[in-house]
Formats: C-alpha cells, structure tokens, sequence
C-alpha cells in the first residue's frame, strides 16, 4: 500500500489573481476599474504600485470626497487594507462600492473574492457569475470562477470550462494555460494537462512553477524520468523554491526510487524547515519500507505539530507509531480522527486493523464496515471485505 500526500495546486502563484480588489495586470501592477478616473485616482494608483500606502489611501480618500458615486477609488481602498490586512476594512470599502455600483463586473467579483477569502464559496460563486455574465470580454472572473471550482468545491469538470473559456479570450495568457491544465489533471485527463502545461512553458519559460506543473503532468503518465527533468530544469531557475525538491521527493517516491526520495525531501526540508508535508511523506516512506522507525515517528509527529488538523498528517503518525509498536497510542490517533462522520476510508480502513489487533473484534468491524459504506472503490475495498468475514468467522 503506497501513500503520500501530494502538494495542493499552485494555481494561485502562476494563474489566479490574488483576492484583489482592484485588477491587476499580469505583472502584479494595479489599473483602473471603470470610472471617470480623477487626477487623485491616478496619483493613488501610482502610489500604490511604488507601495506607498499612506499616500495612496491620502489620493483614494479625496478622490472619493471628489466623486462619491465613483466606485473605482473605494475599491481602490479596499485595496490599501488588503494590504494591510485589514479584513474589516476590506469589507467596508468592498460594500460601499457595492452600494454605488452594484451592477459593475468590477465590485461584483472585488465582493466575490470578498467571500471566497471568508469561504462562503456559494456566496462567491454567485458573485463571481454575475460579474463574468456583466463583462463576458474579462477573463479575471473566468480565472477565480475557475479556481473557486478546482481548488475550493472540487469541481475540476467546471473549472476545465473556465479556464477554457478564460484561455479562449486571452491565448497568450500563461496562468490560464496553467490553471486549465491543472484543472484537466485534476479531472483525470494527464494527457491534455501535459499540452496545456508546456503551453504554459512555451509562454513563460522563466517561470519555475510552469515547469513544475509540466512535471505533475508527466508523472501521472508514468514518465518518471521527463517528470525529474522538467524539475531539475525548475531547481536551475529558482534554486531556493522549496516546492521544487518537494515535488522531486514525490516524484521519486511513485518511482520508487527510495535514497532519491529522501534526499529531495530533506533538500526541500533544508529549504524550509516548516514544510509540514515533506515530514509527512518522509514518514509514510520509512513506515512503507520498515526502515528508521524512530525517525519516521519524529517526522511524523513533526507534521502533525505544524498541521494538527490534517487528518491525513494524524493517520500518518498512527500508522507511524503501529510499526514502532505503539498500538495503543496508534489506536487513540485514530480514533480521534474516524470521530468525524465524514472520516476517510483510508482512516477508518488503518483503524480497523489497529483494532484488531488489538483485540477489539466489534469495534474493528464496525470501523471496515465503514469504509464499504458508499467507498465502493476504495482501493482496499476486496481487502476490508475478506477482513470482515474472518473477524465475524472467530
């Protein structure tokens, strides 16, 4: 049985805007929304691109003394605060330019990133919606509809729409190339994520994270070694970027090449020593092999201090714990997390067999039977069922 967690999307680093009030241009520079545009607005958006926060919020306040049915200057101050991190303010200023311009595209997806930042998903997929039916030329709602779909309601088939849609308008757009092909290997098609992926290469091919996308592509195909190229091609461009050697470990890990697979991880560990998700692989590693146990339970519990509530990084340290012959430490991990009534398979599946040998006959088939209901393909399906019928044989 083979596990590792893998690294979510880094659709936002290359495709997605950030949760911006005002547009940006692809170089992260802010522009003008829709509005007769002041001479204050303009000086506030020069300040805001030389990160002079202080004059531009000065700029945007007159500008909106100015002009107060203008919504670009209020969420021009929507923006400060997000600088600053200023939820409340963002809030403020997004619902005044509601309040003035509730039909723009512009404050439409300012208040649907508004609520996706707050997880009101539904809330801001309808936001977002209105805002790509208002100005159907944009591409900006397309990418954070797109990414709402992929990376928040799992929905990889609609996001494949709206990056499609987004890379339709813009061809040239690099991050809608590689939003889409995330979005086409999330929905099990490596074989048009590659494309889009080298599409996104071709586009921008200083870019270390297009790179490291081509190589996801190409390791869900099998090719191992066009997958620790694309990598090391990535590693050359951004020497520091922990995701690389992170993304080399899993790499070889599904290749099974085990000394190359410990030597990334601790690479990427080295870049950054908070990298919750190298510690949980490197431990399911050593579990999988039988191999430095002790340490496998340290990275493992590493993980877990850094992410207690990944239940995954908690199934990782139980089963850690179990091949040090800790059973009953094993047993309280996973009980703590098959609690949730939306446990996964893979919880309740390593419960039942701690149970078990524990001793505990009913509790462990109550915990497979858990897994069959509705996991009709959980990998360990066949497995569960032989499991069950010999612990009701006895």
């Amino acid at each position: 049985m083979r596990k590792y967690v893998l690294f979510p999307a880094l659709l936002l680093a290359v495709c997605s805007l950030p949760a911006a009030a005002l547009p940006l241009t692809p170089s992260g520079k802010h522009v003008a929304v829709s509005t007769n545009a002041s001479s204050e607005y303009d000086q506030g958006l020069r300040a805001l691109n030389e990160k002079n926060l202080d004059l531009a919020e000065k700029m945007f306040m007159k500008a909106v003394e100015n002009d107060r049915s203008a919504a670009g200057p209020l969420l021009a101050l929507a923006e400060v605060a997000r600088l600053r991190k200023s939820d409340t303010d963002v809030e403020k200023w997004v619902r005044k330019a509601m309040e003035v311009a509730p039909r723009s595209a512009e404050t439409q997806l300012a208040m649907g990133r508004l609520l996706f930042a707050r997880r009101d998903f539904t809330g801001a997929e309808k936001f977002m919606l209105n805002a790509a039916s208002t100005d159907p030329k944009s591409t900006a709602p397309l990418f954070d509809l797109g990414e709402l779909y992929l990376n928040a309601t799992s929905q990889p088939v609609r996001a494949v729409e709206m990056f499609d849609k987004a890379v339709k308008l813009n061809p040239k757009h690099a991050g809608g190339h590689f939003g889409l092909a995330h979005a086409y290997l999330r929905s099990g098609n490596p074989g048009r994520a590659l494309d889009h992926f080298k599409t996104a290469v071709r586009l921008e091919p200083e870019n270390p994270l297009a790179l490291v996308g081509l190589s996801q592509a190409q390791a869900a195909q099998g090719k191992m070694d066009d997958a620790v190229a694309s990598l090391m091609a990535a590693r050359k461009l951004a020497p520091k970027l922990d995701t690389i050697p992170l993304h080399l470990g899993m790499v070889h890990q599904q290749a099974r090449r085990w000394t190359d697979a410990y030597a990334a991880y601790d690479d990427a560990i080295k870049l950054n020593g908070e990298l919750a998700i190298a510690y949980n692989n490197l431990a399911w590693m050593a579990v999988e092999r039988r191999e430095r146990l002790v340490e496998a339970v340290k990275w493992a519990q590493k993980a877990v201090d850094l992410a207690p509530r990944t239940t995954e990084f908690v199934d990782t340290l139980a089963w850690a714990k179990r091949a040090q012959g800790d059973l009953k430490g094993a047993v309280a991990l996973l009980d703590s997390i098959a609690e949730a009534p939306n446990a996964s398979p893979t919880a309740l599946y390593h419960l039942g067999i701690a149970k078990a040998e524990s001793g505990q006959k009913r509790e462990a088939i109550a915990a497979f039977k858990r897994v069959l209901n509705g996991n009709t393909k959980f990998a360990q399906a066949d497995d569960v069922a032989i499991r069950i019928k010999q612990l009701e044989a006895r």
